[in-house]
């Protein structure tokens, strides 16, 4: 794990639920009354474990699966290949709470232009209206094609400007069914 120097470089070394967290603590990081830090550090790592990852996104998942009745996602994949091992256009879903969660689709260069891209989102949303779900969400990039989805029925509902330098960010979202 590596540490940034800075306000958080008091380091105490601190094994957290068995993972090997090292959390570091600077006295002029403010808490909440009544909430005994003394023996916890707080650390910046730019460079985190994978198991670190795993370990708090499970936590939120677990805490998630806890407080909301039916929680969970379910991921697909639909593909077009050009033999077993060759993908050269597909889409991946997450289906949960309801809606379909569009995290991915790419057409290969080739085949770009050709409908594919529509023919795969139209798959997709299919599969989660026979799912009942009430409507598809995604995000897009101003440099990759938010008029494709537009014109796919999606609409902006949030944005992030100067995402990377002069790109914007879209959060779309479509009803379905």
């Amino acid at each position: 794990m590596s540490a940034q120097k800075g306000p958080f470089s008091d380091h105490r070394g601190l094994d957290v639920n068995g993972i090997g967290l090292t959390m570091r603590w600077h006295p002029a990081v403010r808490f909440k009354r009544g909430v005994h830090m003394e023996n916890m550090e707080i650390v910046f790592d730019n460079q985190p474990g994978e198991k670190e990852i795993a370990f708090l996104e499970r936590q939120l998942l677990d805490f998630n699966c806890s407080t909301v009745q039916g929680y969970s996602y379910e991921h697909f994949i639909i593909k077009g290949v050009d033999s077993p091992d060759s993908i050269i256009a597909g889409i991946h879903g997450q289906i949960g709470g309801g809606w379909l969660y569009i995290a991915s689709l790419w057409v290969g260069e080739d085949y770009r232009g050709k409908g594919i891209g529509k023919r795969l989102l139209f798959l997709a949303e299919k599969e989660a209206s026979e799912r009942n779900c009430r409507g598809a969400y995604l995000y897009t990039y101003s440099f990759q094609s938010p008029r494709f989805y537009e014109k796919q029925g999606y609409r902006i509902f949030g944005e992030l400007e100067h995402f990377s330098g002069e790109h914007t960010k879209y959060f779309m979202k479509k009803p379905l069914g």
